[in-house]
């Protein structure tokens, strides 16, 4: 499996995790308010067990398959979208254009960013507008009391559902483009890294070889006077082999040679 592969699917799990831990906060926080005085939700806290068990078997499943497929990117694809689907449902039944859950729509656009670069996070800011313009477009419209029971309108006039709708469109594609030059930063970064240490690598094996085809017997130490290095060379004049030798004392091996340094 390639590296790309790999780093995609460590990546993709940690969506899938901070899915669980995103969802169980937020229907968390919406219960303990219900118990209160807050009117916020207009389903029975049943429903809201019953989503969140849903999700969690969702996300197990989806576990399960990330191990068992090779090609990623359009199965990330999927699993970004659910997560629009998931923020879109809770912010329908949790009052809609008032929701305090509406800032869950950032989650799918930055996991898109990093997951699917540039496009993958304009592409997801695209769908999470047109979900949010459909979520104010019901209330608006009263579509949503077919769906929510006792729903009520919180938008007494189209201008305002407009300003709603432009304030978060403009957010959502403001963190999809900073999100995509983050990530592609970061790629870059993580490129030059990989190159930088497989030149290292390389340099590392090139001196090495030199080191152990050179004729004159070479001996390094650290400051305390440790055997960090010992070539063939030495090895035949001394008689003693690297492996027991590095890591001991050059005093205790060599007692000339040291006072010689």
């Amino acid at each position: 499996m390639k590296k790309s592969q790999i780093q995609l699917r460590k990546a993709l799990l940690w969506v899938l995790f901070f899915r669980v831990l995103l969802v169980t906060l937020s229907l968390g926080l919406t219960v303990v308010l219900e118990q209160g005085e807050v009117d916020l939700i207009h389903v029975p806290i049943q429903f809201l067990i019953i989503f969140a068990a849903l999700i969690y078997i969702f996300t197990i499943f989806s576990t399960f398959l990330i191990k068992r497929l090779t090609y990623l990117k359009f199965f990330s694809c999927l699993q970004i979208i659910a997560d629009i689907l998931i923020a879109s449902i809770l912010i329908l039944f949790t009052q809609s254009s008032q929701s305090i859950f509406t800032m869950l729509y950032f989650f799918p656009i930055i996991c898109g960013a990093f997951l699917l670069h540039h496009k993958g996070g304009l592409l997801m800011a695209s769908i999470t507008t047109i979900c949010y313009g459909a979520i104010l477009y019901s209330e608006f419209a009263g579509i949503s009391s077919y769906f929510v029971p006792g729903f009520e309108s919180r938008l007494p006039n189209l201008e305002t559902g407009l300003h709603h709708f432009a304030f978060f469109g403009v957010n959502f594609f403001l963190v999809a483009i900073l999100s995509s030059f983050l990530a592609e930063r970061l790629y870059r970064m993580e490129t030059a890294l990989t190159e930088t240490s497989r030149d290292l690598d390389q340099l590392s094996h090139l001196y090495k070889q030199i080191f152990d085809d050179v004729s004159t017997g070479i001996v390094t130490v650290d400051g305390r006077g440790v055997i960090t290095s010992f070539n063939r060379a030495s090895e035949k004049i001394t008689g003693y082999s690297s492996t027991e030798i590095a890591g001991r004392k050059l005093v205790d091996y060599l007692p000339q040679l040291y006072k010689e340094k």
